[in-house]
Formats: C-alpha cells, sequence, structure tokens
C-alpha cells in the first residue's frame, strides 16, 4: 500500500472533488451492500486521513477514513469504499468476532460486487463466504451485529465458563418460580 507521511498528509492540497467523486461512488454502492449483509443501511461519513496512514482505509463509528495517497493514485478503488462500508453496517467491533470473519464478510461483499482490481484476490475466508447461499450469509452477517448486541447486554463470554454459569442461574430461576406457583 501507498503510505504518505503525516507532514505531507497535513500539508498536501487535498483533492474534494475527489472524495466528492468517492462519495458518490460509495452512494450508489450502499443499497446493494445492504442487501447483501441483510442489515439496514447506516449513516456514514467519508472524509481524508490526518494521520499517517497504514492502509487505503479504515471504518471508525460510522466513519471512513481514507488515505489520500492511495486514493490519489488508485482513484476507481472502490472495492475499498465496499469493504469499509461493509465494516460501518455491520458495526462489528474488533474483538467481539474473528478478525478474519470481520474481514472476510467485508472482503467477500466486494468480491460478489466485483469491485476489485486485477492484482487483488479474496481469502479464503472470503471466498468461503461468498460461496454460501444468500440466506446463510444473511444469516452469519445478522448473527455478528446480534453477538454485538448481547455484549453490550452482558452476555459475551472469553470462556463456557460464563454461558454455563448463566444458564445455571436461569434453570435456577425457573425452579424458584414454579415453586412459589405450586
Amino acid at each position: 500500500a501507498t503510505a504518505i507521511s503525516a507532514r505531507t498528509a497535513r500539508t498536501m492540497p487535498i483533492d474534494d472533488r475527489l472524495l466528492r467523486r468517492l462519495r458518490r461512488e460509495l452512494e450508489a454502492r450502499v443499497p446493494t451492500v445492504a442487501r447483501l449483509t441483510g442489515l439496514p443501511v447506516r449513516p456514514w461519513t467519508l472524509e481524508w486521513s490526518t494521520e499517517t496512514p497504514v492502509a487505503a482505509a479504515y471504518a471508525d463509528s460510522g466513519r471512513i477514513i481514507l488515505n489520500y495517497g492511495w486514493f490519489e493514485n488508485h482513484p476507481d478503488d472502490y472495492g475499498a469504499l465496499v469493504h469499509e462500508y461493509t465494516h460501518v453496517i455491520q458495526n462489528v467491533p474488533g474483538g467481539t468476532y474473528p478478525g478474519e470473519t470481520i474481514e472476510g464478510f467485508a472482503d467477500a461483499v466486494r468480491y460478489m460486487m466485483g469491485e476489485y482490481p486485477s492484482w487483488w484476490s479474496p481469502s479464503p475466508e472470503a471466498r468461503r463466504i461468498a460461496s454460501m447461499s444468500n440466506e446463510e450469509r444473511i444469516a452469519l452477517s445478522r448473527a455478528m451485529a446480534l453477538q454485538v448486541r448481547a455484549g453490550e447486554a452482558g452476555f459475551d463470554w472469553t470462556d463456557v465458563a460464563g454461558p454455563l454459569a448463566k444458564v445455571i442461574e436461569e434453570h435456577d430461576e425457573l425452579v424458584r418460580a414454579l415453586a412459589s406457583d405450586a
């Protein structure tokens, strides 16, 4: 990937026309990403990175931050936009799902949309996800999103002991409720 220094990022003349064109291109692709993921469209913004970027783009809290140097040299890499918007629409924070599945899903959407240059190839995980039926892929996408909501509600564990303790707690609660009705 092409990288630019932090100093250059602050002083280069940023091409707002390029950013507007990339925004229009992504807007045209958003409905397809939503259909392929089975999730509703989420709001997003597109902006140039002010830091030293290490990738073409990344997503953070609904923002898609772009590496100006990358898009100046690859102005038609709409697949990178599709990939990052997939992260936005799924809203799956790192660490809540295996990284290869999070990245694989975003790459699968890029792959299924045909939004990739000749030098790019999907990972084995992306190929696996892309080969799923529409129903299976959407179920995986929704399960990823649901896991985030479950974690926010306190139902996310690092090992089997946590869910087992929760099942025992719910069992005991049910037994007490049934005993009080008798």
